[in-house]
């Protein structure tokens, strides 16, 4: 069994991945970092993993939808990553592929994005024009990191927020830099706007159904390396 070098958005992700090795306990177990939705931390720490020894490199966890066809829930397994300066980056096609069939996923573009897309218009825009279907924030960090180093790498991602869904703004402080959740900070955010509440519910909704996705992901990832 070859070993992973996994980079996720959120803990909550990461440990997704920890559950699944536990289950299927490994004298490989991949190696998991959380970046918190930043590019360049993924990056290093893709990078790292690499240094040490790891034969393939994923990037796994939730992802917003710019196509208008997925739903919360949907799993995504990339063909390529385009990086916010147009770089197009390929996923191994055979790993891609025996994962994907095993997932039923979908397949297409994902964009790597340096900010969070909060508003709907954004999103869509992103699919009208270039055909992008998910946004993250840490594969094209990862993707970088395959490219110099010669390593195979997957996308695994979950929609949470599909493409007519906006980010309300109290959300938007809800992970810190190690990538743990900060659920004071959003009720910080709704002292101030209130009338969010409802949607700050239905995203806390969609990120649940998003992450039991990822629990179902998480040990066919580990089952199937390239």
């Amino acid at each position: 069994m070859t070993r992973l070098g996994i980079v996720t958005g959120l803990l909550i992700e990461a440990r997704s991945i920890s559950r699944a090795v536990r289950r299927r306990p490994t004298d490989k177990a991949p190696l998991i970092f959380a970046a918190a939705g930043d590019a360049s931390r993924a990056y290093d720490a893709a990078r790292d993993m690499a240094a040490q020894g790891v034969g393939g490199l994923v990037s796994f966890g939730m992802a917003g939808g710019l196509d208008p066809a997925l739903r919360t829930g949907d799993i995504v397994v990339a063909d390529s990553v385009q990086g916010p300066d147009g770089t197009n980056s390929a996923t191994h096609s055979a790993w891609r592929d025996a994962i994907a069939t095993a997932l039923g996923a979908q397949s297409g573009t994902v964009y790597g994005s340096d900010h969070a897309l909060c508003a709907a218009a954004e999103k869509q825009a992103l699919f009208t024009e270039h055909s992008l279907r998910i946004v993250d924030m840490e594969s094209h960090g990862v993707a970088r990191a395959a490219r110099e180093h010669g390593l195979p790498f997957l996308v695994v991602r979950a929609v949470a927020d599909p493409a007519a869904m906006p980010i309300p703004t109290a959300a938007r402080s809800g992970v810190g830099p190690g990538g743990e959740r900060r659920a004071l900070r959003v009720l910080a955010g709704l002292l101030h706007r209130p009338s969010e509440l409802p949607a700050i519910i239905r995203l806390a909704q969609h990120s649940g159904a998003a992450m039991r996705a990822l629990d179902s992901a998480a040990p066919v990832i580990l089952e199937r390396t390239p």
